[in-house]
This record gives C-alpha cells, sequence and structure tokens, in this order.
C-alpha cells in the first residue's frame, strides 16, 4: 500500500483576503450630468464657483453656513479659492465613490423631498418647484428636457426606479 503525499515544499493555495471592490469611477452618463449641475451653479458663468455662489446653493436648500466654513471647504478642494469643472467633478466624483451601496435610504429620501404629495411620482410641477426652491429658473421646455432625460417609461413623470437610475 502505497501513499501520495504532496511534496514538502508545494504548500495548498492560499485564499487572499477578501477586499471590498471599489467603485467603478463615473461613467459617461454622470460625468455629463455633473457638467450640468456645474453650469447650474457658476450663476455667472465665469467658469467657477464662488463661495457666493457656493452658498446661494445651501441657503436655498435650507443649510445655513457662515461663509468663513464654505471658504475653508472650498479651499480644501481648490487652490484658487473657488472651484473649477474639474474641481467640482474630481469632488463630487470621489464622494459619490465613497457612497455605500446601501445607500437606497437616502435616495428614498431624496425622492420624497421631490414627491411632494407622496404619491410615488416626481411630476413636471413638482420638479419645476425643486428647480425654483434651489435658485433656478426654469423653462418649461427645460422641465419637459429633464422629464425626457429621467421618463424610461414615457409616461410624462418620474417613478423611484428612474429616479434612482438617474441618481444611482
Amino acid at each position: 500500500m502505497s501513499s501520495k503525499s504532496r511534496p514538502k515544499d508545494k504548500q495548498p493555495p492560499t485564499v487572499p483576503p477578501r477586499r471590498d471592490v471599489p467603485k467603478p469611477a463615473i461613467t459617461d452618463d454622470e460625468l455629463q450630468e455633473l457638467r450640468m449641475a456645474f453650469r447650474l451653479l457658476d450663476r455667472n458663468k465665469d467658469g467657477r464657483i464662488s463661495v457666493s455662489e457656493f452658498q446661494l446653493m445651501l441657503k436655498n436648500f435650507g443649510i445655513n453656513v457662515p461663509d468663513e466654513m464654505v471658504q475653508e471647504f472650498i479651499n480644501s478642494k481648490s487652490r484658487s479659492g473657488s472651484l473649477t469643472e474639474n474641481d467640482f467633478i474630481g469632488w463630487v466624483g470621489s464622494s459619490v465613490a465613497a457612497i455605500p451601496d446601501d445607500a437606497s435610504k437616502d435616495l428614498m429620501a431624496a425622492f420624497r423631498v421631490f414627491d411632494k404629495d407622496g404619491n410615488g411620482f416626481i411630476t413636471r410641477d413638482e420638479l419645476k418647484e425643486a428647480m425654483e426652491m434651489i435658485g433656478e429658473p426654469v423653462t418649461d421646455e427645460d422641465i419637459d428636457n429633464m422629464i425626457t432625460m429621467a421618463d424610461l417609461n414615457k409616461d410624462g413623470k418620474i417613478d423611484y426606479e428612474e429616479f434612482s437610475k438617474l441618481l444611482g
């Protein structure tokens, strides 16, 4: 009776420790959306988001932050004292990559902010009201374009699934 044994110099393969797989970089669609968001925030169209422009956005969301804190934040993201498009995309892109996969609760909360009447849909009027709330005047054509971009089932309104695909 012979028994085969493993040579002493050969050990069984080891399984590497599990590592979290990093999220992929932002997609082309996400990049386009970030560029659109930057253009909305850049009120004077100088290619930079200033402290006052960033502060206006925060105030429109009901967030009161001292100018000094906003300036500190912007200085931490950019050396120029204002955010360029690349600064903004880099900051938001890295922030999005850091969001845990279980962010669905936050996404649902965001959806509810837009869905004012709680019927499970974001209508044209609700979208227009939200845009006005952030201080962004929009035309009916702008609203139609936004709805068309997000409304995958073409029913004229945005449901949670469409919203989550747009932002998720």
